[in-house]
């Protein structure tokens, strides 16, 4: 079962990019999956919305592993040039906030 879906969001992430994204999550769940753009970006920079598909608690592993992951992403896309997001949140399955990350 797909544990985390990670929103694409064309205006900042290509295939590559999402590539990687999904490499550096990889760690964290069982099953890592891209999903379409379900929210939409308000104010400055833009936020990765990653979704965690489970009714169960989030994992220990992944409450302590996602703020690593989010240093990791921001870096990426520093490396490659592009805006980093300013922040990763992790939702749940309703879209309600779980975790909010500023790397």
């Amino acid at each position: 079962m797909t544990e985390l879906l990670v929103e694409l969001n064309q205006a900042r992430i290509d295939g590559e990019d999402m590539a990687v994204v999904l490499d550096l999550l990889g760690d964290l769940a069982t099953e890592v999956e891209p999903a379409q753009q379900r929210t939409t970006e308000h104010g400055d920079g833009w936020v990765l919305y990653i979704h965690w598909m489970s009714d169960a608690p989030v994992p220990a592993a992944l409450a302590t592993g996602l703020p690593r992951a989010a240093v990791r992403i921001r870096d990426y896309f520093t490396r490659q040039g592009k805006v980093p997001p300013s922040r990763v949140d992790l939702l749940d399955a309703d879209r309600t906030p779980l975790m909010r990350i500023s790397p």
